[in-house]
């Protein structure tokens, strides 16, 4: 067993986990200070004092212990996590916050009451009642509950789970009978089991009444997904819940059923406003004038508008959704266009969308460096907005794009190192500042010489 180490991640939260890099959950939250799942900041956002909420498959506890601080010592938050090892380390994280919420089951859920064996990995984050084809890894033999036996009649409403149970979704909703004919909560769920979608689980929850919702990171809050959209293949979870949980959830402004509509004129010189805050832009405000491209100049206006946060939070995502809306009808596909549209794209949970813009703009930077005081335009992402250029605009606009496209392009590079290594690598010959680049070039290195040790 790897001894354990104690981070602290979210807001202030001590968690245990490996003394080592070379595994997910210590490596990510050393990455970020947090972990790299968009869903958890609207977990943090959704829980409050008071409220009953689930963990099933809560491993070393990332969102029980998010949870928990939320709870601030009112409410109760009951955690499954079934093996030996994470439980204890999770066991010790729950003491270590003195979190009085937290009860810690060590079982694993299914449809049937007894003992199962419980295939194991060393990322804990894959440890599963399926072998999936696994020939090696290790075995322990766990015990097995069921929603209705752990929740009997009598047990406070349960307002939210979260359910991450490697395959095994749709066993626990099939023992859970009973327990979804008294409760009915928001569910955060995987929409992907492997490489393929979840559809057996999403049919089952649909069968429940239950309506898939997914998270708008730029704005946290739900929208509706719906069945047979296209996926995007960032997109690894989906939250469901019935219609009465809708209705408590958008009364607090925490899910929308339709997009808001946006304002128009408000929006008009929001641009220009922008830049007068951030005056690095300046020479770019200038020639908001002079643009032929008329819908571009609208949606940078408008997306300037949500930046300032002039309006409503609703009325914020409207001109976000309307700069979409024009930036989608046909015009000249020039260099600001595209960058404001990754932007765009990425604020409405587009990732996939606003990648592939940045990987473009990328391999065609020889194209386009000379026509970068052609127009008005954003850099790559806020950071590159409080960073001068130096005189040198076009290096300046390339590595925002680098810096953008390894924070949207990976979730952590823990998964893709190499390729991380390579933007790193071209970044820092620009001679541009990033605390994020720098850190993550920091833990590479870190996990080459506990790698070579």
């Amino acid at each position: 067993m790897i001894p354990l180490e104690t981070l602290t991640f979210g807001d202030a939260i001590q968690i245990a986990v490996p003394n080592t890099i070379q595994l997910m959950t210590t490596y990510v939250l050393m990455e970020q200070d947090d972990w790299f799942e968009e869903e958890i900041h609207f977990v943090r956002k959704l829980v409050r004092p008071g409220m009953t909420v689930v963990d099933i498959g809560a491993n070393y506890g990332v969102y029980t212990l998010s949870m928990a601080k939320c709870l601030d010592g009112s409410g109760k938050l009951v955690a499954f996590e079934p093996t030996a090892n994470v439980a204890a380390a999770l066991r010790q994280s729950i003491a270590a916050n003195g979190f009085n919420t937290v009860e810690l089951r060590q079982c694993a859920l299914s449809n049937r009451l007894g003992t199962a064996v419980f295939h194991t990995d060393a990322n804990a984050e894959l440890n599963s009642l399926h072998a999936s084809g696994r020939t090696d890894g290790d075995t322990e033999t766990v015990e097995l509950a069921t929603l209705d036996s752990a929740f009997p009649a009598g047990f406070p409403q349960v307002d939210f789970i979260k359910m991450d149970a490697e395959g095994e979704e749709v066993a626990i909703l099939d023992g859970a009978k009973a327990f979804f004919s008294r409760h009915s909560p928001l569910i955060l769920y995987e929409l992907m089991h492997g490489s393929a979608v979840n559809e057996p689980l999403i049919s089952k929850l649909s069968g429940l009444g239950f309506k898939n919702f997914k998270l708008l990171p730029g704005f946290n809050v739900l929208v509706p997904f719906e069945p047979g959209q296209p996926i995007d293949k960032y997109q690894i979870n989906l939250f469901a819940c019935r219609e009465d949980r809708a209705a408590m959830l958008a009364k607090q402004g925490l899910l929308l059923h339709e997009m808001p509509v946006c304002p128009q004129a408000p929006a008009a010189g929001a641009f220009t406003r922008l830049a007068d805050l951030n005056p690095v832009l300046a020479p770019w405000a200038g020639l908001m004038a002079k643009t032929a491209d008329r819908d571009y100049a609208r949606a940078l206006d408008l997306y300037a508008w949500h930046r300032l946060g002039e309006g409503s939070p609703a009325e914020s995502l409207g001109a976000l959704a309307a700069a979409h809306q024009l930036l989608a009808r046909q015009g000249t596909p020039g260099l600001g266009r595209m960058i404001l549209e990754a932007r765009v794209t990425l604020d409405l949970g587009l990732r996939e969308q606003s990648v592939n813009i940045l990987k473009q703009l990328l391999n065609t930077h020889d194209e386009w460096e000379a026509k970068v005081m052609d127009e008005p335009l954003l850099p790559a992402n806020r950071h590159f907005e409080q960073i001068d250029t130096d005189g040198r605009p076009a290096q300046w606009l390339f590595a925002s794009l680098l810096e953008q496209y390894e924070i949207s392009g990976h979730m952590s590079c823990y998964f893709d190192n190499k390729n991380t290594r390579q933007i790193i690598q071209d970044f820092f010959q620009l001679g541009f500042p990033s605390p994020i680049l720098e850190h993550r070039a920091g833990l590479l290195q870190l996990r080459d010489m506990q790698t070579n040790a």
